[in-house]
């Protein structure tokens, strides 16, 4: 047909067909592939990145109106998908779909409750959806593969919050359950992961299905998260983060009770790949009922400001202890102060405390009253303490913070910018110059005033004898 058009018409009109015919094509193809937008994760106040998965017993996002997951009774193999809570949490009392809903997700069955399927029974996990907005569920279609959320009617549970529970027997190739993505995720900048092991059991925090790729390999045996010595590059070269304490990798610990590590692989998208969790390569798997409340993965690393953001959310939501950030009790002095070049100042203080872990100290000083923007004071004068002394060597106006830190999470506050100290290299203003003509007359011809601790006098040429007289107990000159 074409070769015939060809022939008939000239190559100029032949030219303009294809390039309808296929302009057409683009439009069709672009109209049957799906654009899937990428919800913000607002559980975490002040995160700014999307992520590129994002599953949890709970919502993440207000963008999101889908399902958690979908459950499978493991009496009858009826499928439900369960919606969140009032309070976005996955419960007894989460909207359920009809039972098969058929379609992926399916829609909520009214106002019914999950409550009213669960009593006594078992319900397995056959999708965890996906969040982020990018719809990479991961399921599990053969029943006996599936993790367990709800036992004899009990949702599973660890610190009082939502679990998915997995078990196997190790080195079996058939006996494990798992949850698998339909195409492995490539880079992987930044990985969250609410999850525990089970005492002398095994497990890995990521899986990829293959022989000999040992990209997230552990050493449970060791209590190790991470086997250095198997591991890929990236990974064992990774940032890690556990419950919010910054550790080696070869220190990261292999955790038996709910925690959430933090993992920034480097580089993020070179043998960092996974397709699943439950179960790496073919026989080594998840074991004795470990598993997952949340698992969110970013293309990059986030920033610590982010980072601190899901941290601190997380430990709060899953009854988790994140070192905080150093609660202060006792601000520096706003008093001002004026003093002699050399002068003995009031020392300036600050008190603070953390749930977990200690404080460290650093003191700026500003030439404005603003707690940003100073200058390091270093170790001088206590400035690396909770007490700092004020520097009196060069006469300037200066004030005074400090940025306390908790030293296991990196969590900062800074505190309130102090009153102004101001040094000077005389002793005060008199107000006027001294007049010695003998007589003591009024303001201006004074042969001589009475100074303060806080005076000043204006001397502007010659040389000057002065006599001083003290009075008043412990005085001194």
């Amino acid at each position: 047909m074409i070769r015939k058009l060809i022939n008939v018409y000239s190559p100029k009109i032949m030219k303009y067909f294809l390039c309808k015919v296929f302009l057409t094509l683009c439009a069709v193809i672009a109209f049957l592939v799906p654009v899937f937008a990428q919800n913000t994760l607002t559980a975490f106040t002040g995160l700014t990145s999307t992520a590129s998965v994002a599953y949890s017993v709970r919502k993440l996002s207000s963008s999101y109106t889908g399902p958690l997951m979908r459950i499978q009774n493991s009496s009858n193999n009826n499928v439900y998908d369960v919606w969140p809570d009032g309070s976005g949490q996955f419960s007894s009392t989460s909207i359920i779909s009809a039972a098969n809903p058929g379609t992926t997700p399916g829609t909520k069955n009214g106002t019914t409750e999950m409550s009213t399927i669960t009593s006594g029974t078992s319900f397995t996990v056959a999708i965890w959806y996906d969040q982020s907005g990018n719809v990479n569920d991961l399921t599990q279609t053969s029943a006996s593969n599936q993790p367990t959320i709800i036992s004899s009617g009990t949702i599973q549970t660890e610190n009082s919050k939502p679990f998915i529970r997995f078990y196997a027997t190790l080195s079996s190739s058939t006996l494990f359950n798992c949850l698998n993505l339909a195409n492995p995720l490539t880079t992987n900048g930044h990985i969250s992961v609410v999850n525990k092991f089970v005492s002398g059991g095994n497990g890995f925090i990521l899986g990829y299905f293959g022989s000999n790729i040992y990209y997230w390999h552990s050493n449970p045996a060791s209590f190790k998260l991470f086997d250095t010595t198997y591991a890929s590059t990236p990974v064992v070269n990774s940032n890690v983060w556990q419950n919010g304490t910054s550790v080696s990798t070869a220190d990261a610990v292999w955790n038996t009770s709910l925690g959430i590590n933090t993992i920034q692989p480097s580089p993020a998208n070179f043998t960092t790949s996974w397709n699943r969790i439950g179960r790496d390569r073919i026989y080594n798997h998840t074991t004795g009922g470990g598993g997952y409340s949340e698992l969110i993965v970013f293309a990059n690393a986030l920033s610590t400001t982010n980072r601190q953001a899901v941290e601190a959310n997380q430990g709060t939501n899953f009854g988790i202890m994140i070192p905080n950030a150093p609660t202060i009790s006792a601000q520096p002095s706003t008093t001002a102060q004026t003093l002699c070049l050399n002068g003995t100042p009031t020392n300036l203080i600050v008190a603070a405390s953390v749930n977990n872990g200690s404080i460290t100290y650093q003191w700026y000083r500003n030439t404005t009253a603003s707690n940003a923007g100073g200058s390091s004071l270093g170790s001088a004068n206590g400035a690396q303490t909770s007490i700092l002394t004020p520097v009196t060597s060069v006469s300037e106006n200066n004030y005074y913070y400090c940025i306390l830190t908790n030293s296991s999470s990196g969590y900062t506050t800074t505190s309130n910018i102090s009153g102004a100290i101001k040094i000077t290299n005389y002793p005060g203003n008199f107000g006027n110059a001294l007049n010695f003509d003998g007589l003591n007359g009024t303001a201006g011809t004074q042969d001589y005033v009475v100074a303060t601790n806080s005076s000043s006098v204006k001397i502007n040429t010659g040389t000057i004898e002065v006599w001083i007289k003290t009075s008043g107990a412990g005085s001194s000159y």
